[in-house]
């Protein structure tokens, strides 16, 4: 039984929604054209992953439209967002946290899912420039539909509708008898371009067009806004600044996850805390860890730095000192407006932040770091959901419909 949103009635018509899928729950909300969340929800994500997550997702599809439709309007268009890459040519995703999310064509599957027919077709965002921030988006112009030219290029509704014999899949989910339709226009990002189209949209870059997002957690990545348009790259894997390398002295751990995750993620502080306690250092991060070593985490080295525990000190400025030179590299490459910082370990600002500040301009081109702003992230876990919500809107102003080039690529 789906759990039902909390949406009062509002004379707005026209609602976007935003999806936000994590390794362990998906969000959803249904916004407004200025950016008031309507109505919201958060589930568990099934951890079996593959078709069952998909399944979950376009469960949340139609409830934003069935709340849209309690709220007095409609739903216009929807934005999600997942934990990894998602590829622009083809709507497939590579989620590692998400079971069968390698490559796993996800738009694909909620249209199969939905037994589309003729409805708007799914977009990606890459194509797609921001709204400048403090605007409305604006309002789509109606398009006639394009028969298929002679070249063979037709609409990549109709080539997914002439496949739909040829997937296999599971049996399809049903609610209250029927299998729901989605009949909206979607738009697919990676979860780090969703935080940073939040945080420009209504949060700590609103204003900018010019911002990133750096997200510090169990990884790090950033997402980029360059001149009103969010970065993707050749292959979508724009923002994999984990892989910065910072240190000549190449160490094993860094041919899998990249040398500056490996210096300054928050696992990473939490493993050399613990290295140091392994090889016999006292420190009152163990008391405060419940006397277990690999009790430790980012969180306890936090709490014992503001102690003035010196091991933690010597975590938290080896630390600092990569996450300075990570930032200064972004500063001097990008020349952003601001630089937008968030995720677990900087729920810790406190021992964090103010430190990289200052440092972070013995590394950055001069002329860059005067001007850019280093900015704690004011809308946090909702950054994503925000993100979802303005590719949304932004989708609906970018006019009409587009071929994704997967479909080009193979047609027959």
């Amino acid at each position: 039984m789906k759990k039902p949103f909390a949406a009062a009635k509002k004379s707005t018509m026209e609602f976007c929604g935003g999806v936000d899928v994590g390794g362990t729950k998906i969000s959803s909300a249904l916004f407004t054209r200025a950016g008031e969340i309507s109505a919201r929800k958060k589930i568990a994500i099934d951890k079996v992953g593959g078709d069952a997550a998909a399944a979950q997702v376009r469960d949340e599809i139609e409830a934003l439209e069935e709340a849209a439709r309690a709220a007095g309007g409609r739903l216009a268009a929807v934005g999600i967002s997942v934990p990894g890459i998602a590829y622009s040519g083809s709507g497939k995703v590579w989620a590692p946290n998400i079971p069968g999310w390698d490559q796993y064509p996800l738009l694909e599957k909620i249209r199969f899912f939905s037994r589309l027919r003729g409805s708007p077709l799914f977009g990606l965002a890459k194509d797609i420039a921001l709204s400048p921030p403090g605007t409305s988006p604006p309002v789509p112009t109606p398009r006639k539909r394009r028969a298929p030219s002679a070249t063979g290029v037709v609409r990549a509704t109709s080539i997914a509708a002439s496949r739909r014999t040829s997937l296999v899949l599971g049996e399809e989910p049903k609610i209250n008898g029927h299998v729901p339709q989605v009949n909206v226009p979607l738009v697919l990002e990676s979860d780090r371009s969703a935080y940073v189209a939040g945080e420009s949209w209504r949060g700590a870059a609103a204003g900018a067009r010019d911002a990133v997002f750096l997200a510090v957690g169990t990884g790090i990545g950033a997402g980029i806004i360059s001149g009103g348009r969010i970065l993707h790259g050749h292959e979508d894997i724009a923002g994999a600044v984990g892989w910065f390398g910072l240190n000549p002295a190449f160490k094993p751990e860094y041919a899998s996850m990249g040398c500056f995750e490996a210096e300054a993620s928050g696992n990473s502080v939490a493993r050399k805390a613990r290295e140091l306690l392994e090889r016999g250092r006292a420190s009152s991060m163990t008391v405060l860890a419940g006397g277990r070593i690999e009790g430790v985490t980012a969180e306890v080295v936090a709490e014992a730095a503001r102690n003035k525990d010196p091991r933690a000190l010597e975590v938290v400025a080896e630390t600092v000192t990569y996450l300075a030179m990570g930032i200064a590299n972004i500063v001097s490459i990008l020349n952003p407006e601001v630089v937008v910082v968030g995720g677990g370990l900087f729920q810790a600002a406190d021992v964090f932040l103010e430190p990289v500040r200052r440092e972070f301009k013995r590394w950055a081109q001069p002329l860059a770091a005067r001007k850019v702003r280093i900015e704690l992230s004011s809308l946090g876990e909702d950054a994503g959901l925000y993100g979802c919500g303005k590719l949304a809107w932004d989708r609906l102003g970018s006019g009409g419909e587009r071929i994704l080039r997967s479909d080009l690529q193979n047609r027959g």
